[in-house]
């Protein structure tokens, strides 16, 4: 539909958010990683794709602390 990569990026970042706010964070990581490749130097996708690996690292971090009673 367009060969702008600023449009493309534009449009997978706003794509990923509607994925990351329904909690489908598979989808939201793929469209973050989409935008990033469209216009690498998109600061909100990498921010936001950022916050999406840390917050998976924590639960992760949790998961594992967790003690069984």
């Amino acid at each position: 539909l367009t060969d702008n990569e600023k449009i493309k990026s534009t449009s997978c970042y706003l794509i990923a958010k509607i994925f990351h706010i329904q909690n489908d964070f598979q989808n939201a990581m793929k469209f973050y990683s989409q935008s990033i490749k469209h216009e690498p130097k998109y600061s909100l996708s990498h921010f936001a794709l950022g916050q999406m690996y840390l917050n998976q690292s924590l639960i992760y971090q949790s998961n594992n602390n967790q003690k069984e009673y």
